[in-house]
């Protein structure tokens, strides 16, 4: 794939339909105080692609990944590229993540979201990309810019890790929330150098 520009229009990208699995409690080693797990199929021919949506909750702060099913047992799930779903694919995936923030806000309305826009790693070619600024990243950028807005979220990135965070505007001290922010995924997760939140 390729992020040169952005050549279909937003209103051609329709996100999947998510369907609600469970609600998961933490294991021993998760960070996370529980989890709402979703699914999805693309509409990839021939074969439609199962993919899993994870909004993990971290006191008043979500979480929000995705990986294709059948890599549910990868260490680099949260990575691993499937080049059937071609770039327009990838778009509606995406957007499919987006779209899951404001059905969360109907019964969480005081959340802040966070996504980690992982890195592609291509096992065909051996190939992984840079952590920073990755096409993920960008496409949630725009993303966020286009669908999400301003109104209700404060929009702050960290570029070098390619975190995107929203902060909800409901708290007053939006510099101070943010901190906290940090200061909570920081504490909660083992975290090497490379991969910490930036103050």
């Amino acid at each position: 794939l390729s992020y040169c520009s952005i050549s279909i229009m937003l209103e051609s990208i329709h996100p999947y339909e998510l369907k609600y699995i469970q609600k998961e409690k933490p294991k021993s080693r998760d960070a996370f105080d529980f989890c709402l797990v979703y699914s999805f199929f693309t509409k990839t021919d021939p074969e439609r692609i199962k993919y899993i949506v994870r909004a993990e909750f971290h006191e008043d702060v979500i979480a929000i990944k995705f990986y294709a099913a059948k890599n549910s047992k990868s260490e680099n799930k949260y990575h691993l590229i499937l080049d059937k779903n071609g770039y327009r694919g990838t778009l509606c995936i995406l957007m499919t993540c987006v779209n899951l923030i404001p059905m969360l806000l109907k019964d969480y309305p005081s959340s802040s979201f966070i996504i980690k826009a992982s890195n592609t790693i291509d096992i065909k070619s051996k190939m992984e990309e840079d952590d920073s600024v990755n096409q993920r990243f960008r496409i949630y950028r725009w993303l966020f810019s286009e669908t999400i807005g301003d109104q209700t979220f404060e929009h702050i990135e960290y570029k070098d890790v390619s975190v995107y965070l929203l902060v909800n505007k409901s708290n007053k001290d939006i510099d101070s929330k943010k901190k906290n922010i940090e200061k909570l995924f920081l504490t909660r997760y083992v975290v090497s150098e490379k991969s910490e939140i930036p103050s």
